[in-house]
């Protein structure tokens, strides 16, 4: 499934955006690096958080999101099929590639 791709396909460079709950399993089980994982463990969670949840709220800025993703080295975004939080987002293909989907889950990689 979405783990298993990301354990074969995201290497120790790349930065996996996700919610905080997934991205706590993805670096504590996989060994990846992510954006937000355990709230202890990340810095500044709560802005962290905040910035997201107004990036994915309301309208469909890719322009933002994507420089914001840029300016803080997010490789990957993770999130599970109908995500409460991500109540809008594109994946235009000129700027994001479809890595992986199933019933579930979607994994994109930012293009550079």
């Amino acid at each position: 499934g979405a783990m298993r791709w990301i354990a074969d396909h995201v290497s120790d460079s790349n930065v996996v955006l996700s919610s905080w709950g997934d991205g706590n399993v993805i670096a504590g089980e996989l060994q990846k690096r992510v954006f937000l994982g355990h709230w202890a463990e990340t810095a500044d969670i709560w802005g962290k958080t905040d910035t997201l949840n107004a990036l994915f709220a309301g309208t469909n800025n890719n322009s933002a999101r994507i420089a914001y993703f840029n300016r803080n080295g997010i490789t990957h975004f993770f999130f599970e099929r109908g995500s409460q939080e991500i109540s809008y987002f594109d994946a235009n293909p000129a700027q994001f590639t479809g890595e992986f989907s199933n019933a579930d889950f979607r994994i994109y990689s930012l293009k550079q």
